[in-house]
């Protein structure tokens, strides 16, 4: 049982984010929102939304491993898993936006991480490897400084979001607070139930 709640709360996670990005994407357009921005934003953090339900359903219970292994994970798991299926299939070229800006804050982001969260380790900084508040305030404002870069730099051309769904008014925004339901009650779903089944199977909630 345990098991078909940890696939029913996924379920919900991944479907929600697909909901919560085509209304969102659908109102965007129809308030006049560039495609270049609605990529930049809406879809890109749209797709990421599981892992931030997850995370923080796992941080707020308690479950801090949850939250870093959810991360570090998914990371990984794209980074390795999906570029490789991605370029065993057909060979991936690098632009110079890739080789400029995008890995190069892959690899500085990744630093910083280390840094943070292992201030004590590494530095002698601080009573024990946490990620503080504070900390986290800085990895905020990175971020948003990420952003501005992009959005100051970046030229609306390089985003083609034609194929993407339109929705009626009243549709896209049924499918935005349908889709945010979604993502929290199946966010709360799968970390209970991926907690249970770790310590089942007398796991770490990390792994």
């Amino acid at each position: 049982m345990t098991i078909i709640l940890l696939l029913v709360g996924l379920g919900l996670i991944v479907l929600g984010a697909d909901w919560l990005v085509d209304g969102a994407s659908s109102i965007a357009r129809r308030l006049g929102v560039s495609e270049f921005i609605i990529g930049l934003t809406i879809v890109g953090f749209g797709t990421s939304c599981p892992e931030l339900v997850v995370s923080l359903t796992g941080a707020i219970q308690g479950n801090a491993d949850i939250a870093i292994g959810n991360v570090i994970g998914s990371n990984i798991f794209n980074t390795l898993f999906i570029l490789g299926i991605t370029a065993v299939i057909l060979p991936v070229s690098m632009t110079d936006q890739n080789r400029k800006r995008d890995i190069p804050v892959t690899l500085a982001v990744s630093v910083i991480l280390v840094l943070f969260g292992m201030s004590k380790s590494l530095l002698g900084i601080g009573g024990a490897d946490v990620l503080s508040r504070l900390e986290g305030i800085g990895f905020l404002i990175l971020f948003g400084a990420y952003l501005f870069f992009c959005f100051k730099y970046d030229s609306k051309e390089q985003t083609d979001m034609s194929g993407q769904k339109q929705m009626k008014l009243p549709f896209a925004i049924l499918a935005v607070v349908a889709g945010l339901a979604e993502l929290i009650f199946g966010g709360e779903l799968f970390v209970d139930s991926a907690t249970e089944l770790a310590r089942r199977l007398g796991v770490s909630d990390k792994f």
